[in-house]
């Protein structure tokens, strides 16, 4: 893909990659965008698919991110987005390693805004002293910094080796 572009595949709601979607070393993250529920023009719900409902999926989550935190970089966004990604490589096994940073689906959403909305979202782009779990999820480490967003808890936060967390 080009430079300061976010690529898109698209998956089925649980991270099937879609035949019609393109994969490879150029792809950032897959979506849904095949047998999505949709608008139909007469009101009703139609089933729709393709990667031009998996982008803007991800654009949407984006947009989520910015508006929480206005001040973030496009490069920044984009390492966020690919931080909370889930590796689908099991449930694509010829496509391995193929689909970019991973799947955001329904479910990563809902995760992301709660933690959102409860002002304990970790801006991984800011805050990457983390190790890699092998799982690739980030994991804690003593004297790690977190943001925190919220009316009785705003402001950063370093953990000590007894996970306490102590503002900074």
């Amino acid at each position: 893909a080009y430079n300061n572009v976010i690529a898109v595949g698209a998956t089925n709601a649980k991270g099937q990659l879609a035949g019609f979607s393109n994969y490879g070393s150029y792809i950032d993250l897959i979506a849904p965008g095949w047998g999505t529920k949709g608008l139909a023009y007469d009101g009703g719900e139609k089933t729709i698919s393709g990667t031009s409902f998996a982008s803007p999926f991800i654009a949407g989550i984006a947009a989520l991110l910015k508006s929480y935190f206005p001040s973030l970089l496009p490069h920044e966004i984009e390492a966020e987005l690919k931080a909370l990604a889930q590796n689908k490589d099991g449930l694509n096994p010829l496509k391995a390693g193929m689909m970019g940073a991973g799947f955001l689906g329904l479910e990563e959403v809902a995760r992301l805004a709660k933690a959102l909305k409860d002002g304990v979202y970790r801006l991984v782009s800011k805050m990457g002293l983390g190790r890699p779990a092998p799982s690739g999820r980030q994991q804690s480490t003593s004297g790690e910094r977190w943001l925190i967003r919220g009316k009785a808890h705003q402001g950063t936060y370093e953990i000590t080796p007894e996970g306490q967390l102590i503002k900074k």
